[in-house]
């Protein structure tokens, strides 16, 4: 094997407009027989709608597993990804071409390994954490450590979400968790620093908690070809120089006398630095290995080096050559933990293997080509070993399933959260249409123009000469870092200062648009779908809803009732129809459309929605195949899940709603019967008026929503009558239950009114005066009990002056006193300040209070004003001064009037004390 001629690799950065334009010309030029793709292996049947001239990219193979707990992998491609252009040249020119990376199976089952090692790792610092507890009780006081270290994460301990890049971004696959499924973490670091594998195939980072899986550093473990000689090799241009390197420390690592340096802690990411006469103690930040290639290089960041050392550089071979010394460097210098390393050497001895069947089934290496991320590159040589058919069928594997779904570049873009090593996808679109028609040193003309057409467009005038200018700028800020053409750094800088006037606010919405856009990719009838996809796009059609699925947020208002001007019954009921279609979407967690306040909230007949489509929105759909075979299956399955697991009566109540909402009459029955169970066994008044709520909102759908309300009505009276028996005991609870509780009595109070032929009211009415009535109850629940009463028109107003009277003097204790008039000034203010007595008998409490009583109240009268407006406050202010004797037209004029020096270092001294202290 070790005179075997080794095949054509190309390594690229996945979405490299560059990468795809050389690989082309590349392909071109070697004419292969046969493109090898790094690309889950199963997803061979997907290529032929990959490459049809229908398919509009952005677009993604979506793997997903076929049983519960669902595990999703995304592989996404744009329009320059060069593995797209690498699929399309095979098309064009009748080559045959494969997907050589792990099948999807494999690759989902490594998220079950993930999380079953997160499981271990948390359970291990749980474990920890108590034996360090006892054993810190044990000692006693015994005191600190002699040395007083703080003890260190022990080798292997898991990384913090800031930690070292993940390896393998150049991979191409990244896998967002399923709704419920632990959220895997993103493909960039939070800091936005790109992961080691962006250059090519599948992207898979560590779950939270568990160590990072680290970019290999050699084949299996053996050294590279530069760890054993002490030659280095001359870097390809755009790669700096690889340089001797020490840790942080400044003690020379182990390998430092071979050429390749390598951190002396495996798994423990370290700051490398070149070597100087003198060791350097200064701390310094932990760099990763990108930021130190952008470091090295001059540049503030990694995305700005790539482009300028490697999207500009149109010379022949040139990407090709700097990439694969690009990736030989990650290799060396890569710091991971080592079970992202053995997964990447899992991945690579696959591909070789892949590889090997290529060459055996008779087809030369010399016309073989294979396209992998620059990582991986280096190591796809015959001197490397593939992988043993003993090895294959030991890796564990989940039953997985394909399917193509539309991608967006804003899901692209490193703004969403998930980079796939390109922040600004529309740009770097721009970037390909240049290079393809020849024209690259015309894109910052082009990019500045779209900026300033935006900036038109909103508004704002900027001129022809502004965009010139912006050019020259950028040209010149490229031209200082020794530069070939403007980046795109170099291009916002100029945007901001000569046509955002140095305000980037000016221009952000413009940035936005012309870096990431709004562009969303179309698949065309046809193409391999889930049967609830397919049902989607259907509802979508009958409904009218297809030009709501966009990437750009959109209202849609609907009007239930029905639209007798319609000629069909479909068109009469069509509003009513797409609220039932988005509730389902709802219920099953698809994020298509969003419920809105309408501002109408006592009005049953209209809705609000914000749709926007997005890439998670498809991938839950998919995942939603495992729960019925169309939007309506999924959702009643869905639903009697819910039901199931159901164990409180506010829940239940929730669900009745869902049902009615959905459309799904027959779970609504089986919701209210669940709901009358539970309210048997029910004691919380909270809960029950909640409920009650609830029912009663749903029967007033009964018109709108086309069903007969008619079996709620009798729920709804046994649950006003158990609430109402049930507020009286209930109101013996502290100030924070009392809070939970007058939403309750609001609740049921609203039941009511809205159904005063149907309960009975005069229990209710009852059980309020009682409340009212009782000082031995919660005084912010009795204060509240009185608001509803004085609101329904059943206190009079000497009765209230009495009641003011008899609650707050003196005589009671402020909290009670003042917490009963919080409850009471809880809702119709505008009642409150018509009754003149009431503000007559506050005033000579607040008179009569001790310096000490007046600090005590003041914490419960503050608080019950603060809900209360200007003007409100202005008119009780007036009132007081109506009693105290002093005219409208005076107090008016006294509160508007500035403060005294006096006044003011009164309020100041009232709000820098602390009433806690009370």
């Amino acid at each position: 094997m070790g005179t075997q001629p080794n095949i054509h690799v190309f390594g690229v950065r996945h979405l490299s407009p560059s990468g795809a334009w050389h690989l082309r010309r590349f392909l071109d030029q070697v004419r292969p027989k046969v493109v090898l793709i790094e690309g889950l292996a199963d997803a061979e049947e997907l290529i032929a709608d990959i490459t049809r001239k229908a398919t509009k990219p952005p677009i993604a193979i979506l793997a997903y597993t076929d049983s519960l707990p669902v595990r999703t992998l995304v592989y996404p491609l744009a329009r320059y990804s060069p593995e797209y252009q690498a699929l399309v040249w095979a098309k064009e020119n009748d080559a045959k071409v494969e997907f050589i990376d792990l099948p999807s199976d494999i690759f989902l089952a490594l998220q079950d390994v993930e999380e079953e090692l997160r499981q271990k790792a948390l359970q291990a610092l749980k474990e920890k954490a108590e034996a360090d507890a006892g054993s810190e009780d044990a000692e006693g006081d015994g005191g600190d450590d002699a040395d007083g270290d703080t003890p260190t994460a022990e080798p292997g301990a898991p990384h913090s979400e800031r930690g070292t890049p993940t390896a393998d971004e150049e991979g191409g696959a990244s896998r967002p968790s399923a709704p419920g499924v632990p959220q895997r973490a993103k493909p960039t670091s939070e800091r936005g620093t790109p992961t080691a594998d962006e250059e090519g195939g599948a992207s898979r980072p560590s779950a939270p908690g568990v160590p990072q899986r680290a970019k290999p550093t050699s084949e299996r473990g053996t050294p590279t070809a530069d760890e054993e000689g002490g030659a280095s090799r001359p870097s390809a241009p755009g790669v700096p120089q690889r340089a001797k390197l020490t840790s942080e420390r400044g003690t020379p690592t182990a390998d430092e006398e071979g050429g390749a340096s390598r951190p002396s802690a495996p798994g423990v990411p370290q700051r490398a630095k070149l070597t100087s006469e003198e060791p350097d103690h200064t701390p310094e930040p932990t760099f990763s290995t990108y930021e130190e290639f952008a470091r090295l290089a001059g540049e503030n960041d990694y995305e700005t080096y790539w482009e300028r050392h490697f999207e500009h550089n149109l010379s022949e071979d040139a990407y090709r050559r700097a990439s694969y010394e690009f990736g030989q460097s990650l290799r060396d210098l890569e710091q991971d933990a080592p079970r992202w390393r053995a997964e990447n050497l899992v991945r690579e001895a696959y591909m070789r293997r892949r590889i090997q069947q290529t060459i055996k089934s008779g087809v030369k290496p010399e016309k073989i080509v294979a396209v992998v991320g620059a990582f991986h590159a280096p190591v796809l040589s015959h001197e490397h070993p593939p992988m043993t058919d003993e090895e294959l069928n030991s890796l564990r594997r989940r039953g997985s399933k394909l399917t193509l779904m539309p991608y967006s570049y804003f899901k692209l873009s490193s703004q969403s959260g998930y980079g796939a090593g390109n922040h600004a996808p529309a740009y770097f679109e721009l970037m390909w249409e240049a290079m393809e028609h020849g024209d690259l040193p015309g894109l910052p003309s082009k990019y500045l123009s779209l900026i300033a057409r935006h900036v038109r467009d909103d508004g704002t005038h900027r001129s022809t000469a502004e965009v010139i200018e912006g050019v020259r700028l950028a040209t010149t800020l490229s031209a200082m870092k020794d530069g070939s053409a403007p980046t795109l750094a170099d291009l916002r800088d100029a945007a901001i200062t000569l046509i955002g006037h140095g305000e980037l606010s000016t221009i952000k919405d413009a940035v936005a648009r012309v870096d990431v856009g709004t562009a969303i990719g179309e698949l065309p009838k046809g193409v391999s779908r889930t049967s609830i996809q397919s049902d989607f796009e259907r509802e979508l059609i009958r409904l009218k809803l297809e030009k709501y699925k966009t990437a750009v947020k959109q209202d849609l208002t609907l009007d239930l009732r029905e639209n007798r001007r319609a000629k069909t019954d479909e068109g009469a009921f069509l509003d009513l129809n797409r609220s039932s279609f988005l509730h389902r979407l709802r219920l099953l967690e698809i994020g298509f459309a969003v419920p809105a306040r309408s501002g109408q909230e006592s009005v049953t007949w209209a809705e609000k929605w914000v749709v926007q489509w997005t890439p998670e929105s498809e991938i839950a759909l998919v995942e939603a195949v495992l729960l019925g075979e169309t939007v309506e299956l999924a959702t009643g399955y869905k639903f009697r899940n819910k039901l199931e697991l159901c164990t409180s009566i506010a829940e239940a109540a929730g669900l009745v709603r869902d049902a009615c909402q959905c459309g799904l009459m027959q779970s609504m029955d089986l919701a209210r019967h669940r709901l009358q169970h539970l309210a048997t066994e029910s004691s919380s008044f909270e809960a029950v008026a909640h409920a009650d709520r609830e029912l009663g909102m749903i029967a007033r759908y009964g018109d709108v929503r086309k069903f007969d309300p008619a079996p709620l009505i009798p729920l709804i009276q046994e649950l006003f009558v158990q609430g109402s028996l049930a507020l009286y005991a209930a109101s013996n609870c502290d100030n924070d239950a009392a809070k939970k509780l007058v939403r309750g009595m609001d609740d049921l109070n609203k039941v009511s009114l809205e159904y005063t032929d149907v309960v009975e009211e005069q229990l209710w009415i009852d059980s309020l005066q009682k409340l009212a009535d009782s000082d031995d109850r919660n005084p912010l629940a009795s204060g509240y009990a009185c608001a509803i009463l004085l609101e329904r028109g059943l206190i009079a107003n000497e009765d209230l002056a009495r009641e003011v009277s008899r609650r707050i003097s003196p005589g009671i204790p402020a909290d009670l006193g003042a917490g009963w008039f919080e409850g009471l000034a809880g809702r119709n203010r505008y009642a409150l300040l018509a009754r003149q007595p009431l503000w007559e008998q506050l005033g000579e409490y607040v008179s009569g209070l001790e310096e000490d009583q007046f600090r005590r109240a003041l914490v419960f009268l503050r608080r019950a004003f603060g809900g209360f407006s200007p003007h409100e406050k202005r008119q009780i202010a007036e009132n007081l001064g109506q009693y105290w004797g002093v005219n409208e037209d005076e107090a008016s004029e006294a509160l508007s009037g500035p403060l005294t020096e006096q006044e003011e270092q009164t309020l100041q001294d009232l709000n820098e004390f602390n009433f806690d202290d009370i």
